[in-house]
């Protein structure tokens, strides 16, 4: 979602290293590619996605 110009992103806990890669794509991309279909925006970023995770080493991050 975002507010004003500024991208907001919400992960789950247990689950943010496979959502993440997604959701910057979301944020990267910006309100002007609202205008597409909701279905390209999803496999565009889903594509992204593939390109940009999963991180290597995450979980070497401490305190994760």
């Amino acid at each position: 979602s975002w507010i004003g110009d500024t991208a907001e992103i919400h992960l789950l806990e247990g689950d943010w290293n496979a959502c993440l890669p997604h959701e910057l794509t979301h944020a990267w991309l910006g309100p002007e590619w609202r205008s597409l279909p909701g279905i390209l925006q999803e496999g565009l970023c889903d594509r992204m996605a593939k390109e940009l995770g999963p991180f290597p080493g995450w979980k070497d991050v401490p305190g994760w």
